[in-house]
């Protein structure tokens, strides 16, 4: 029953209630199944409920499953709630429990990316491009760490020179479109985000790793308001709200819909509302203050001291996680 629960959510995200439902129900009629807890927390995860969807993780281990999936969905979690640092942890125990543990090499470089350990990063998705090459992940995760490091031209090339071999991987091409979009190249996020939501119009904003938490609407709403389409731009704006509230209305805690909601206040000239949303994300589990910085979503308050202290104490807190993190120092020895 759980498991129709999690189909139900992936079939059609607007019966999310519903799959959480079904889910409880399944874990209430058979609270030491494994299978039941596991899908549980798959299905919240989705909703946004990470939190809870954490305990769930935990009570099918409690209960006997020990697979690759059950331990991969706990760090999924620990990652959503800004702890990749616990995170690599369970990672490193599905990649131990797997067949092919190179499948965990870009997930772990991606914690490590959150931490600020490029350089251990870097290594880990070499080996997810060596390995795994089918599988865009590994030079995705190279790219995105020349992007925050301000290399913005190192990123696009690397997109340029990878795009046309992932020609069905929505990911690769919604991570060139926010390359331009950071870059300000704001002609090219126009063209690129227009084909992205051609096939998916209410995409975008999830997986903070390669899609920076920018929904294609307020993308397309910040260059309405470059190109001086106001009017355009705040009905966007309006409508993109409207939605993230809804949600936050069942997943109060969703670090990435806090920082949607600041992003698009931001532009609505909101930004007392813009910095405390951005706070509460960050309380939430929202770490990445490098994309945050490259953001032109947050243009109108990047210059307020508030932010810039916010950001501050956002990347004196990372620095610690990354200093007290023994997987860190664990992959630090090792290059």
């Amino acid at each position: 029953m759980a498991c129709m629960g999690r189909d139900l959510l992936s079939a059609k995200p607007e019966l999310a209630r519903r799959a959480s439902e079904v889910g409880r129900e399944a874990v209430r009629l058979a609270p030491r199944n494994p299978t039941a807890q596991r899908a549980l927390c798959a299905v919240l995860v989705s909703y946004g409920s990470y939190r809870e969807a954490l305990e769930h993780g935990f009570q099918s281990i409690e209960f006997g499953d020990r697979s690759e999936r059950a331990f991969g969905q706990i760090a999924y979690t620990w990652r959503a709630l800004g702890r990749p640092d616990r995170a690599i942890l369970w990672y490193k125990k599905a990649k131990l429990s797997q067949h092919q543990p190179a499948d965990y090499d870009a997930l772990l470089g991606d914690c490590l990316a959150d931490l600020g350990a490029d350089q251990e990063a870097e290594q880990t998705y070499k080996s997810a491009t060596t390995f795994r090459p089918d599988q865009p992940e590994g030079w995705l995760g190279l790219a995105r760490l020349r992007l925050l490091a301000g290399d913005v031209n190192g990123a696009r090339d690397i997109c340029r020179s990878q795009l046309l071999h992932y020609p069905d991987a929505p990911i690769a091409k919604q991570f060139a479109a926010l390359v331009e979009l950071f870059a300000r190249n704001y002609g090219e996020a126009e063209q690129l985000y227009t084909e992205l939501e051609s096939n998916d119009p209410l995409g975008g904003g999830r997986d903070g790793a390669y899609g920076g938490a920018v929904d294609f609407r307020s993308a397309k709403a910040r260059i309405k308001i470059e190109f001086g389409d106001e009017a355009g731009a705040r009905a966007l704006l309006l409508d993109v709200s409207s939605t993230t509230k809804q949600r936050l209305v069942s997943a109060p805690n969703d670090a990435e819909a806090l920082y949607r909601l600041s992003a698009v206040e931001a532009m609505l000239g909101k930004s007392a509302d813009s910095l405390k949303d951005l706070r509460t994300a960050i309380d939430a589990g929202w770490i990445d203050y490098r994309s945050t910085r490259l953001d032109p979503r947050f243009d109108t308050v990047s210059a307020i001291p508030e932010f810039q202290t916010i950001l501050s104490e956002l990347a004196a807190h990372v620095a610690r996680l990354g200093r007290q993190s023994p997987a860190v120092l664990t992959a630090a020895s090792h290059n």
